[in-house]
């Protein structure tokens, strides 16, 4: 079951970066705003199962890389574990989505 969940979690990325790769941003008839980025980050933080997502980066750095590159910090929650990182922007698309637990594992 485990492996099943893990392949279909890999699917599902797979498709979102497919569907960002076709809507680019050399394809669009407007502009990307600062705004439509950080729709498209909690939209794929959504698609992750992630809930109650807060984008700690402040709305001006959004706006002076919404067609280059940054590192978006995020605060969200997954099946209620506050889990804090980054979602990693080149060329305004979402490279990267790196998100952990925010209290350290002990064996």
């Amino acid at each position: 079951m485990i492996d099943l969940r893990d392949g279909s979690k890999r699917v599902e990325e797979l498709l979102l970066r497919a569907q960002e790769q076709r809507a680019g941003a050399s394809e669009a008839l407007v502009p990307l705003s600062a705004l439509n980025l950080g729709e498209r980050v909690v939209n794929r933080l959504s698609a992750l199962g992630y809930e109650r997502i807060e984008l700690v980066t402040p709305h001006h750095e959004l706006e002076a890389a919404a067609n280059g590159s940054c590192d978006v910090l995020v605060e969200a929650r997954r099946e209620g574990v506050l889990c804090k990182g980054r979602v990693r922007i080149r060329g305004g698309r979402i490279e990267a989505v790196q998100l952990q637990p925010s209290f350290a594992i002990f064996p």
